[in-house]
């Protein structure tokens, strides 16, 4: 399954080397027909339920971080467990005020 919105990607796969080696291949085919590349610096890997060899493993082919939940994707957390409310006290923060200004540019009748 692929998410993806402007230059932020997300991949999810079965944590299997010959599936990430696939996708190694695929994203490098990707690259030599566009021109662009892959920064693998960048990205991430977040396991759920692998083995701690096959994760190395994935992890040298890919050439990325490993990484944990929560994550990050789009400015909302992701998380492999239902997260608390008080995980999006920062977002729900940011949303008042953004209303609160609004409301106050609103003529009063």
């Amino acid at each position: 399954m692929t998410l993806q919105y402007a230059d932020d990607t997300l991949i999810v796969l079965k944590g299997d080397l010959g599936d990430v080696q696939s996708l190694k291949e695929v994203l490098s085919l990707f690259s030599d027909a566009t021109g662009l590349s892959i920064n693998y610096h960048k990205s991430t890997m977040v396991p759920l339920h692998m083995e701690p060899e096959i994760l190395q493993q994935c992890i040298d082919t890919l050439g990325c971080r490993l990484e944990s939940f929560p994550q990050n994707y789009l400015g909302l957390p992701l998380s492999a467990s239902k997260l608390p409310a008080s995980a999006f006290n920062t977002y729900i923060e940011r949303i008042d005020s953004f209303l609160f200004s609004w409301q106050a540019s609103l003529p009063r009748f």
